[in-house]
């Protein structure tokens, strides 16, 4: 039970620290906005989840029976992975989904799951990720990329997006 307590509390919330820090960073002026109005770092964490979700891929399942969605039929038997972005990205949900946007009136509780499969740590995840994001760049308001957004090294895992590596810097300065 702790090894499961241990992955399911901490792992996941390495991806969006991380993708949070660069997508906040290259939308320069979504960053601005929180920074100068503080009640908006809640809306920056749901957009994050929304826009990046946790992870490439869904856990694979197998049809328990033939069904068929959207004009494809999955046999019994077969296997499918659908990438969770599909939900979190869907324009039917979410107006211009491409676009990150900290002023949207939809938020990214898609990422979290739905029903007796939701996330029992949805709050826990939102709470560390706004002090964690707020109180990196009110320590640290110039901090920038040290590289362009484009040479950001990025992991190759299949189930979880994050930078392998993040060069950032800031003007001391500025402070």
């Amino acid at each position: 039970m702790v090894s499961y307590l241990f992955v399911t509390g901490s792992e996941p919330l390495v991806s969006p620290l991380c993708t949070g820090v660069v997508t906040l960073l290259v939308n320069h002026l979504e960053l601005r906005d929180c920074v100068k109005d503080p009640t908006l770092w809640p809306k920056a964490v749901e957009e994050v989840l929304r826009y990046h979700h946790n992870g490439v891929l869904g856990m694979p399942r197998v049809a328990t029976e033939e069904i068929r969605l959207h004009d494809v039929t999955i046999s019994e038997g077969e296997g499918v992975c659908t990438p969770m972005l599909g939900a979190t990205w869907d324009p039917a949900h979410y107006r211009n989904p491409a676009r990150f946007s900290i002023h949207r009136r939809t938020d990214g509780t898609a990422t979290f799951g739905a029903g007796p499969h939701f996330c029992l740590g949805a709050a826990l995840s939102r709470m560390f990720l706004q002090t964690a994001y707020e109180a990196l760049f009110t320590r640290f308001p110039s901090l920038f990329l040290a590289v362009s957004e484009h040479d950001v090294p990025w992991e190759r895992d299949l189930f979880s997006t994050k930078p392998a590596l993040l060069p950032v810097a800031w003007d001391p300065a500025a402070h």
